[in-house]
């Protein structure tokens, strides 16, 4: 699932005194300076540094369904994260992990839903105490664990934390007028679309709009300031074929701000074009054989299988350090699904001809917004350029302010996620993926069949729109989260022998390899951009349609992969369809 995905930022940097007029911005100088001086206790060392990162503004949800509106709120939904180091840069409480499911003791921040500066003082008092506690405590288990272990230099030879130096960055955007009625009536009138087709089983329309405002300050001396602003409407519904098969699709629309969106009779027609395109699906031949050969993956799936594989999990272009732990079976957990491409640095995993770059600087390509675009890290850090890939090979990774043997210094890459289990995350924020010599679509179609062909095989496979699996486990297990977990929709078999396209389903997309991009066959020439979420695998826990990062990718059109497996799906144990008729049919 790609997103058409637009995060508004109008840039004015401004003096330091920009900040003294915020009543937020000085809660935090005030409350971290008082810290800082006076957050002592007996026993534990004293901090070294303290960063706070506050998120304020507004959350707006509509929901509606066939007609109705079944939820419209509007929260301040005050939200942060509080930082207390104790030790020194070099060994401190962080890269420590306890026992495994052993869960911090903190509590989440309840910012007042008014800018009040003693409100915010109060709440960072009570979070930075409680912080501080529980960071001494941990700094004693590491030590006592540092002793009775063999340590390696990755526990050793690096910092714990990198020392940074001081940013203030002030970013001024109004927020635009918003009328919650008005978009009431547009999100029911988008609903009524699906009273037209009546063989879908379920339909829903969510929109969110977060007009937000990030505060970030540490001990270091930086005072930030800078505006999120996300809108977006999700489309999503259900179909079952005529074997019972669940078809399951969403589409999403991003919009700069309340005043440009487009003419309502423009989005309906999207929308119903989604819709007959869901029953198209449904009504499909399904696959009945397992396939084993080349495979075109385009446009949509092509940008959500690449942002999905490198950098959806731990296991992509990061750099990842292994906590120091309290036992040994945790160690040993963690360090199988902390493996990353990190340790491929130097070698080759993608065609000679690739280039993948991280460009966090571009706002737009072509006249295409870049949502993925964002001027300043979680932990305070201006994003760089960063060259993954050249010539195929992986030259460097991204990273945060934990440094390892191999990455010791930050990209700016801790990304603020929305809706999950964590405030911040590693992410990417704008890639480029570049081949040297793509092909044109027309020449990229001649090469797959000429590759069935060669195989023996009678047809290829084309897929051209993923859609995340909601039954990943992900959420559960790092391990699992390297797996693709996508399904694909759109799927069309390619007569070798006439180039014919008969769209059909209950055709799993597995898991692809590194291997497998490291011999992909062709691209295309053209390129394209496309804005995405990664770690959407958290939106079965969230009714929102924004659940994760917002990341930009610009990369070839389409990839021909010379061997993929696509599995005809098991339909053993699928719920038997509705007994009684759909109320909608009369």
């Amino acid at each position: 699932m790609i997103l058409t995905f637009v995060l508004v930022i109008t840039v004015h940097v401004s003096i330091a005194q920009e900040g003294d007029r915020d009543p937020v911005l000085n809660a935090m100088k005030d409350e971290l300076s008082r810290n800082m001086e006076s957050l002592r206790l007996e026993g534990i060392e004293n901090p070294f540094y303290i960063s706070y990162l506050v998120l304020t503004g507004k959350s707006y949800n509509i929901q509606a369904s066939l007609g109705s509106i079944v939820k419209s709120t509007v929260q301040t939904p005050g939200n942060g994260s509080v930082k207390v180091l104790v030790g020194d840069y070099h060994l401190n409480n962080t890269n420590f992990k306890g026992a495994m499911w052993e869960w911090s003791n903190v509590d989440y921040p309840e910012f007042p839903l008014s800018p009040d500066y003693l409100g915010y003082r109060y709440e960072l008092w009570k979070i930075t105490d409680q912080t501080y506690k529980e960071s001494g405590e941990n700094l004693v288990k590491k030590k006592t664990a540092m002793k009775q272990q063999l340590l390696s230099a990755q526990d050793t030879v690096p910092d714990d934390y990198l020392k940074g130096s001081a940013v203030d960055r002030y970013i001024i955007k109004n927020v635009p007028q918003f009328d919650q009625k008005d978009f009431e009536h547009k999100i029911r009138a988008v609903s009524t679309v699906f009273l037209e087709y009546k063989d879908l089983v379920e339909s829903k329309v969510r929109f969110v709009y977060y007009p937000l405002q990030v505060y970030f300050t540490d001990s270091e001396g930086s005072e930030s300031s800078f505006p999120l602003h996300y809108m977006v409407m999700r489309v999503s519904a259900t179909a079952i074929a005529e074997d019972g098969e669940k078809i399951y699709d969403e589409m999403d629309f991003y919009w700069q701000d309340p005043e440009k969106v487009p003419a309502l009779e423009s989005i309906k027609k999207e929308v119903s074009e989604f819709a007959a395109n869901l029953l198209a699906n449904a009504n499909a031949t399904a696959l009945d054989e397992d396939y084993y050969g080349p495979v075109l993956i385009e446009g949509e799936a092509a940008a959500e299988v690449f942002t999905t594989k490198f950098f959806s999990s731990k296991k992509g272009f990061y750099a990842n350090r292994v906590p120091v732990c309290i036992d040994e079976s945790t160690k040993k957990e963690l360090a199988n699904s902390f493996k990353s491409l990190e340790m491929k640095i130097g070698r080759r995993i993608l065609p000679t001809t690739f280039t993948v770059t991280a460009r966090p600087e571009l706002t737009d390509w072509n006249g295409f917004f870049l949502a993925g675009h964002y001027p300043l890290d979680a932990q305070g850090v201006i994003p760089k350029e960063v060259t993954l890939v050249e010539n195929g090979i992986v030259k460097q990774v991204l990273t945060d302010r934990t440094p390892t043997l191999n990455s010791p210094e930050s990209t700016g890459n801790s990304r603020i996620v929305f809706n999950s289990s964590s405030l911040v995350q590693k992410a990417p924020g704008v890639i480029h993926v570049q081949n040297s010599k793509g092909i044109n679509n027309k020449k990229l179609k001649a090469e797959l069949l000429k590759a069935a062909k060669k195989e023996g095989l009678s047809y290829a496979l084309i897929i051209r729109k993923t859609v995340k699996d909601d039954n990943s486990n992900s959420y559960y297990s790092e391990d699992e989260g390297s797996k693709l977990n996508l399904k694909a929709l759109n799927i069309y078999k390619v007569d070798v022998a006439s180039g014919t396209e008969t769209l059909i389903r209950s055709a799993e997309l597995q898991d692809i390899s590194f291997s497998s991009f490291k011999n992909v066959s062709f691209t295309s020439s053209k390129e394209f951009a496309c804005n995405t979420v990664l770690y959407d695998q958290y939106k079965k826990y969230y009714d929102s349609p924004l659940t994760g990062v917002p990341v930009s990718i610009i990369l070839p059109y389409a990839f021909l992969f010379g061997e993929l497996e696509i599995v005809k799906k098991d339909m053993s144990g699928t719920a038997i369809p509705p007994v009684v008729t759909n109320p909608l049919k009369k």
